[in-house]
Parts: C-alpha cells; sequence; structure tokens
C-alpha cells in the first residue's frame, strides 16, 4: 500500500500532537508496504529520538540515508540524535556531511558549532556559529550559542554582547534574556540580572530554567523562601529537571530544613544518576547531621562518576579525617599541590589540618576569593571613611551564641572606648541568643540580627549607619557570609579571629594578627595588609567565668595520682604524627593518661585502635563529654600538660588552659593556624614551651612528665604570669587594638596608601 501527502501530513499532525501510540500503529502499517520510504524512516527515526529509543532510531535514520544519501537532513538528523548522546565525534561527521550537500544552510553549521563547544574546541565553535551567520544575518541562534562560548570563558561583557544581538533579531528569545541575566549575575550585577530573567519569564511563563535560574540568584541573595516558590514553579512546569531538585534541596539546607533537602536531592539522583555534585550536597547534608560515614559515601559516589571534582574529593578527606581515618593523609598527599590549587576552587578550611605550607594555603584562598566571590567586587567604586563623630565598627558573624568566638571576643566588646567608638555587632547565624550573649551585647551600641537579611539589604544597612570599619569574624569558615564583603560593606575591611589565615581578597584591606603569626619570612604568604599587634593578636576576657563547683580527678575515672595529659582540640586537628609522639610518652611514662574531647563514634573507636596497636592499655585513654564552658574551664584544670597538634593548633582551647593554670606545649609551624599556640605562649613570657621539633617537642613532655618539682615550677609562673603578662590583660589589649584601628582609619582618612601597620 503506497501512501500519498495527506497520509504522511496526518502522520506529521500526529508527531507533532504527541499521540505517539497512534503514531507507531500508523507508520508502521505504512513502513511494511513502502520499506524504502526516506520520509517514513526519518520520522519514524524522528519519533524514537524524541521518546528516547535511540538505538532504533539510530537505526531508522541509518536507513533513510542508505535510501537516498543525497538528501543531506537525514545526516544532520542522525547527528543530533548522536549529540543528544553525547557522542559528539560522531555527530561532527555527519553535520559536516550534511554541509558538504547543502553549503548553505545555517541550521547545518549552527549545530556543527554546537557539537564543537560540546568538546570545548572553541574556536572551531565559534568560527561555525559566525558562518551560519554569514548565510542568514538574522539565524539568532548562533549569536546566542557564540554569547554561551564567551559566558563560558568567562568574558561576559562579550557574552552580553552576543546574547543582545539575538534578542534584537528576536526580541521574544526568552532564553537569550536568560543568558543576559545569567551573565549579570556572574558579574555581580544583582539588579540587572534579576531584570532580564525576570523579563525571560514574562514572555515565556512556561520556561522552566528561567524560574530555576531565578531561584538561584534569590539563594545567593539570602532570600531563601522567594528562592523556595521559584524552584517549586519551576517543579511544576519540569518536574524531570534534575537541576531544580539540587538548587532546591541546597536552599532548604541554608534553612536547616535538613530532612526535607535530603528528600529533595535524592529525588534529583533519581532522575539523573550522574549527577555527582547532587551527591556532593547529599554528603555535605550528612555531614552537617554529623552521620560523617554516610556524608562519605556520598563523597565517594560524587567521585566515582567524575573522580576530578574537587570539592567532593576535599570534603572527602576532611570528612575522614574528623572521624581519625588516616588514610586521608594518604589521599592528600597525591593531590596536595593540585588540590584547591589548580582547576577547581575547594573550601580553604578543609586543607589547614592536613599541611603546613603557607603558600598552598594562599592559593587556595585566592582561587576560592576568585571563583565565588571577586565577582561582586566593584574595584572602581571609592569609598572614604565618614565624618562620624566616633569611628563606627561593625563586627559581622554567625558565631554570636555560646561559641569560642564568643568566649574570646566578649572582653573586647566590654571594654572597647565608647567615647572615641562606637561599635555595632551583626549577627546572621540562627542560633538563639544566650544569657552570655544578652549580658555581653549589654556593652556594644547596636547588636542587629540580620540572619534574614538580603545582601544587598545587609551591605545598604551598613553604609546606611555609615561603618567605618567592617569586621569579618568569620573568613572562609561554617556559616560564613564572606560575600557581604566583597559587595564593601565599610570603608575599611578587616580579617580577624576566625578564620587562620589569608583570604586571598581583594576586597579585604587588613588581617590582624603580631609578629609571631606572621613573621617577616612568612609575610608574602598574606594578601591582607597586616595589622601587627604588640602581644598576641587574641583577644581574652580576664573575666572568663570558671565553674565555682569543685570537682577531683576521680570524678572523670583517672586514679588520684595519675598525670594527666589533656589535648582538647577537635578531632579533625589531630594527625598520626601527634599520636605516634604520645603513644611513646604513655609506653615510656607509667601512670599517664591522655585525655581527649569526644567528637563522634568513629573517630572514638579509630583512636582507641590506633593506641591498642601500639600495647596501650585502652583504659588510659579519656574522652570528655561536651559541657557549659565554665564547667569545662574547671574540669581540663585537672590536666597536668596541654598536648598541642601542630598544622592546625589550640586556638580557644589553646587559651581556656591556660587561664587555668594549664601549661601547653607546642610546636611552631609555618603558617598562621601552625603558630597561634606559639603566639599565646609569647604574650605570656612562656617561650620555654615553644619547640621547633618533633623531637624537642616529646622530649620537653617527657621532661615535665619526669620531674615534677620542675613541673610545678613551671605552673606557678604560669599563675603568675596570667596576671602580669598581656595574654589576660583585656583592657591592654583593647588599647592595642583601638590604637591600630585609629591608624587604619587615619590612613583612609588621609587617602594614604594602606600598608602594614605596627
Amino acid at each position: 500500500m503506497k501512501f500519498d501527502k495527506e497520509q504522511f501530513d496526518e502522520l506529521l499532525k500526529l508527531f507533532n500532537s504527541k499521540k505517539y501510540e497512534e503514531l507507531d500503529s500508523k507508520i508502521k502499517l505504512l513502513m511494511e508496504t513502502n520499506p524504502n520510504s526516506y520520509p517514513l524512516n526519518n520520522l519514524y527515526g524522528a519519533y524514537k529520538k524524541i521518546t528516547g529509543n535511540f538505538k532504533i532510531a539510530e537505526e531508522a535514520f541509518k536507513k533513510s540515508i542508505d535510501i537516498d544519501k543525497k538528501i543531506p537532513d537525514g545526516h544532520n538528523n542522525l547527528g543530533l540524535l548522536y549529540a543528544e548522546q553525547n557522542k559528539f565525534l560522531d555527530s561532527i561527521n555527519c553535520f559536516e556531511k550534511a554541509i558538504e550537500l547543502n553549503p548553505k544552510n545555517p541550521f547545518f553549521y549552527n549545530n556543527l558549532g554546537n557539537s564543537y563547544a560540546q568538546l570545548n574546541i572553541h574556536n572551531k565553535a565559534i568560527k561555525n556559529f559566525e558562518l551560519a551567520l554569514s548565510y542568514d544575518p538574522n539565524f539568532f541562534l548562533s549569536h546566542n550559542n557564540i554569547g554561551l562560548i564567551k559566558y563560558k570563558l568567562k568574558k561576559f561583557n562579550e557574552a552580553i554582547e552576543s546574547f543582545k544581538k539575538s534578542i534584537h533579531i528576536n526580541n521574544q528569545f526568552a532564553e537569550g534574556y536568560l543568558n543576559i541575566g545569567n551573565s549579570y549575575f556572574e558579574m555581580g550585577q544583582i539588579n540587572l540580572a534579576l531584570i532580564n530573567i525576570t523579563k525571560s519569564i514574562k514572555i515565556n511563563p512556561k520556561f522552566a530554567k528561567a524560574y530555576n535560574n531565578l531561584g538561584n540568584i534569590l539563594k545567593d541573595q539570602n532570600l531563601h523562601f522567594d528562592a523556595i516558590k521559584n524552584y517549586e514553579e519551576a517543579i511544576k512546569i519540569n518536574p524531570e529537571f534534575a537541576e531544580i531538585y539540587n538548587n532546591l534541596g541546597n536552599t532548604l539546607s541554608d534553612i536547616n530544613k535538613i530532612d526535607e533537602a535530603i528528600e529533595v536531592l535524592k529525588k534529583a539522583v533519581e532522575l539523573d544518576p550522574q549527577y555527582y555534585q547532587a551527591f556532593n550536597n547529599l554528603g555535605n547534608l550528612y555531614s552537617k547531621k554529623k552521620n560523617i560515614a554516610l556524608a562519605i559515601n556520598f563523597y565517594q559516589k560524587a567521585l566515582s562518576i567524575n573522580e576530578n571534582f574537587s570539592s567532593a574529593l576535599a570534603a572527602l578527606i576532611f570528612n575522614k579525617i574528623n572521624i581519625c581515618d588516616w588514610s586521608a593523609k594518604k589521599d592528600f598527599q597525591k593531590v596536595k599541590n593540585e588540590l584547591g590549587i589548580k582547576g577547581n576552587e575547594i573550601m580553604p578550611f578543609y586543607s589547614l589540618a592536613l599541611e603546613d605550607n603557607p603558600k598552598n594555603q594562599l592559593i587556595r584562598s585566592i582561587n576560592y576569593s576568585k571563583n565565588r566571590l571577586e565577582k561582586f567586587s566593584n574595584k572602581k567604586q571609592t569609598f572614604n571613611v565618614y565624618k562620624n563623630k566616633k569611628i563606627k565598627v561593625g563586627y559581622y558573624s554567625s558565631d554570636f551564641f555560646d561559641h569560642a568566638t564568643m568566649y574570646l571576643i566578649s572582653g573586647l566588646l566590654r571594654e572597647h572606648n565608647k567615647d572615641q567608638f562606637e561599635i555595632m555587632v551583626f549577627n546572621y547565624g540562627k542560633n538563639k541568643p544566650t544569657e552570655f550573649v544578652n549580658e555581653t551585647m549589654k556593652n556594644v551600641n547596636l547588636f542587629k540580627d540580620i540572619s534574614n537579611f538580603p545582601d544587598l539589604e545587609v551591605v545598604k544597612l551598613s553604609r546606611d549607619l555609615k561603618i567605618d570599619i567592617a569586621i569579618d569574624l568569620k573568613g572562609f569558615t561554617y556559616n560564613s557570609r564572606s560575600k557581604l564583603f566583597a559587595y564593601r560593606l565599610a570603608p575599611i575591611q578587616i580579617n580577624f579571629l576566625g578564620y587562620p589565615g589569608s583570604l586571598g581578597s581583594s576586597f579585604i584591606d587588613y588581617i590582624i594578627a603580631d609578629k609571631t603569626l606572621i613573621p617577616d619570612n612568612y609575610r608574602e604568604n598574606y594578601s591582607e595588609k597586616i595589622i601587627y599587634l604588640s602581644n598576641s593578636y587574641q583577644p581574652n576576657d580576664e573575666k572568663r567565668e570558671i565553674s565555682k563547683i569543685k570537682t577531683k580527678k576521680e570524678d572523670f575515672g583517672f586514679p588520684q595520682y595519675s598525670k594527666i595529659l589533656g589535648c582538647f582540640n577537635s578531632t579533625y586537628k589531630i594527625t598520626t604524627e601527634e599520636l605516634e609522639i604520645w603513644s611513646r610518652i604513655l609506653n615510656k611514662v607509667e601512670n599517664t593518661y591522655l585525655w581527649l574531647i569526644k567528637t563522634n563514634d568513629i573517630a572514638e573507636k579509630n583512636l582507641i585502635n590506633f593506641f591498642k596497636q601500639r600495647n596501650i592499655n585502652t583504659n588510659r585513654i579519656k574522652f570528655a563529654e561536651n559541657i557549659k564552658h565554665s564547667k569545662h574551664l574547671e574540669r581540663i584544670s585537672h590536666s597536668d600538660l596541654f598536648l598541642d597538634t601542630f598544622n592546625y593548633n589550640a586556638h580557644t582551647t589553646c587559651s581556656d588552659a591556660l587561664w587555668v593554670g594549664v601549661p601547653v606545649i607546642t610546636k611552631i609551624g609555618k603558617q598562621f593556624s601552625a603558630r597561634v599556640a606559639s603566639s599565646l605562649l609569647n604574650s605570656l613570657n612562656l617561650q620555654e614551651l615553644i619547640t621547633n621539633n618533633n623531637n624537642d617537642y616529646e622530649n620537653l613532655i617527657l621532661d615535665f612528665l619526669n620531674n615534677s618539682e620542675k613541673l610545678n615550677k613551671l605552673k606557678n609562673k604560669l599563675k603568675k604570669n596570667i596576671k602580669t603578662e598581656a595574654l589576660f590583660n583585656t583592657k591592654k589589649y583593647t588599647q592595642d587594638f583601638e590604637t591600630k584601628l585609629k591608624k587604619a582609619y587615619n590612613k583612609k582618612k588621609l587617602n594614604d596608601e594602606i600598608s602594614d601597620i605596627e
């Protein structure tokens, strides 16, 4: 039975109206009697392609080509099929054959350009898009595709020009407006991004991708609930779009709806089992829930799909060390000169405990800032200090609860000279303030909760309040919003206390340090200018409360006359390097116990096994539960010595130990985080507790354990120095701190070039 044009038009109508079952029966019937029909085989291939049966589609397209090799559309359609399966080399061959048969068809050049673009052969891609335009100057899709390549190459201004050409030709081209919006977002121009993406939705109210991208911008601006509405709208339009679920899951995580976020992300990987970013985000969520074993599983899954995914590798290694799985150290050694240094950025915090290398740490920070934050920084804007009667200082953090930062900074906030400074504190954390926080904040001029404020509203608020000096107390640590500083909150911006290293950011003017932390020979590893304090960089509150409830060693499972070596650092700071030394000491000195902080059950088990393998009675290893800070201070006073970790020293835990009279033995390193304890000890005039290598560190601990008289003399000296030296003199610290802030302020006021301040 031969078929005519009317029958074929009916088949096309069924195809276009997606009535595939009816189409299937009718086209098969016609193909039985017309097996060598080019149009039937070609249409059958198109139908099978659109319904996902790529194998049969390929057979149909190939058969249509065999029937008539001189029809270019057959080659083009086969090329599009290969492109959809990511077989781009095969697709290129097909498109080139189509062009050979019809060298003036812009669609063929455009399709060929797309395949080259997918292979990142950008020059050939652009050449073919330009050829398409040479045959049809109004072929707006090629302008758009040139823009997408420029966007990929981060040439955003050039990309916008191409996208604008596409919408000039076709002002109803919704995707062009979306791409302009995406480009403006990458340039940090949020308002222009929102205007253009909103325009794309106005043109096409069923544009799921536009709702998704609008959600991304709103999420980025801390407008989480508005973002969620847009993601939900996108899902209504296209419930099979895996990326939307991924983005929705991340947003739910931001507002601490962790269980909901997990379910949504599971939907993303169900829709796309190769979606490695979503597996990585599931790892982040389980890490947040402290289910580290499951987090590790998801990071490994992400890496099994994409072994070059730096974010997952860095998170995997960090979570491994957090449970004392020291295979992480071997993992890191293989990539330490590439991870976060070449290729994609990583969270710089993850590498601090793994190597003592300030140069590498700086590069990681620069890359992180460059890829995540710098686009929001307007380097052309000039910003002078305000003509305020007092210098206005703003502190920004998410840690204004019973947290280490609060314990350190409470005295500084109290002692600020309110005649010369106006102190404002901005909290973007989700934790409810405690009695301790509320009492502390009575000493400041303003305590503002900005946790639900979008970024640009925080910027406007800070500028309306005329903040002269904005201080980032978080840096690149958990729950940070350092992006606020990229917009420029104040004329002077300072990295202080939260992140122990350089932020590598053009918009941070100073880092607060001291000559121990950053000596001249390591100065080059910090992008900021340095405000050198006269003593230690770390503030301490001389009114830090110690519980009056008196306990005994025996209350914590230690024999009455035992010697206790304490280390209350988080487990991610502890490596086998320290543990081997501690093991040898325990084997050499009887009746000595090691007291560690309890962080998670897996870490505890791994630590116990480590010591068991070194023939140490595991009853000599004790784990301290988390308790109220004042009680913790009283508890740790039972320690005879505090043993520091190397790459990432004790920070607040070091000053806690010293405050209650426990000597801290450290080994000074190279990077900021490896020199903090030395900074504190120098400020207490206890240089004899600072060692330079592993042997000296071990021998000094043994010396004190074997010489009770020497240890008692040291403790007496520490008790005396707490009262006489600088570390716990909060007023003296604050005066020095304020003097240096005034120097930075005056430099800015006089428009002097900023430089290190001593």
